[in-house]
């Protein structure tokens, strides 16, 4: 029988390389991939060199991946249908630089690790996690690893009602509800024993109506805020070039053909901390801006950092438009997305 040997991690993200290396004593051998349910994936014929064979697995499971973040996968090795050797590991949806973990494992010390920041988003790699109030959204985590969690604020805890994400709008309704206050504070608990694994703050922040949702490095969907204020080129099918700005009420009444494309310019102010956030933006492969309810998928350009271009109809007078109304607290109790942006939640303020 064959001798071989498999040098391979545990767990890798899918866009990044998934190298398997073999030593044996045999000029070839076939392989087969498994899935969770044992399907055969892939599979394939390779050859020794120097008594060696090396495989990579870059961006051939994102496929499989489309409607989950991870799964779980088996590689067989066979020498004359005889199977030799055999190899489980884990997949995750997404992309991650090692430059932006310097000499930290990004699944020990981070995804995997109870007393670590565990989430899905490269917001932050501390103990201590801000939020922008204009950039709430779910954040996702690795429910196989890190288990049932509570959330603390004050003297209160409470069980997360998901598992395996984190909602931070429907917390803070759960407090507001129950105990009377909009918090803005509060520590990420293991359900088992009680060790505080990292902190969340909800920032104040100005509101602002255009909004940048992308596709993280985890392939989960997070928030940026721009500046209120955009710039627009709208270009026509003659090329010819209309800019104006959006605080130029008479110019937005514009009528331009379908395939007219915009390029809207925006910025952000006071995140040169959050280098790897940004950077997580500008590379997304996925991106939509939002005003109000509307949302229209957009290219990132990095001819200038935050400028984009749609080639779908958006009416410019729309994005001109103020969504933002009072709070009714009637809608609050039945929305938990409803936007914490009026004058009396930040008064309140934890």
């Amino acid at each position: 029988m064959a001798n071989v040997t498999i040098y391979m991690a545990d767990n890798f993200m899918s866009d990044n390389d998934i190298v398997v290396r073999i030593a044996t004593d045999v000029p070839s051998l076939t392989y087969e991939i498994l899935g969770a349910l044992d399907n055969v994936v892939f599979g394939g014929l390779v050859s020794t060199i120097n008594n060696e064979i090396e495989l990579n697995l870059k961006g051939l499971f994102s496929p499989l991946l489309k409607n989950n973040y991870f799964s779980n996968y088996t590689i067989n090795f066979y020498d004359n249908k005889s199977k030799v050797a055999e190899k489980e590991f884990t997949v995750f949806k997404g992309r991650m630089s090692s430059k932006m973990l310097g000499d930290k494992n990004l699944f020990t010390d981070f995804l995997f690790n109870k007393k670590a920041n565990f989430l899905f988003t490269n917001r932050s790699f501390d103990n201590l996690m801000f939020v922008p109030e204009t950039e709430i959204s779910p954040f996702f985590y690795h429910i196989d690893t890190i288990g049932f969690l509570k959330v603390k604020n004050g003297d209160d805890v409470v069980p997360l009602p998901e598992h395996g994400i984190i909602d931070v709008e429907t917390i803070r309704k759960y407090f507001f509800d129950n105990f009377g206050r909009l918090v803005s504070v509060f520590e990420i608990l293991d359900a088992e024993t009680d060790v505080v694994a990292f902190s969340i703050v909800v920032t104040k922040a100005k509101y602002t109506r255009y909004k940048l949702k992308f596709k993280n490095a985890f392939s989960c969907f997070e928030l940026l805020a721009l500046d209120d204020y955009l710039k627009f080129d709208i270009t026509t099918m003659s090329n010819q070039a209309i800019k104006y700005k959006s605080s130029d009420a008479k110019s937005m009444i514009f009528e331009y053909d379908k395939k007219a494309k915009m390029s809207a310019f925006g910025s952000v102010s006071n995140r040169l901390s959050d280098f790897a956030f940004l950077s997580d933006v500008l590379s997304s492969t996925e991106t939509f801006l939002v005003f109000g309810k509307e949302e229209h998928p957009v290219r990132l350009s990095l001819e200038q950092p935050f400028s984009f271009v749609t080639d779908t109809k958006i009416n410019p007078l729309q994005l001109k438009m103020d969504f933002l109304k009072p709070l009714d607290l009637n809608d609050f109790l039945t929305m938990p997305r409803v936007g914490i942006f009026s004058e009396v939640f930040n008064e309140i303020f934890y």
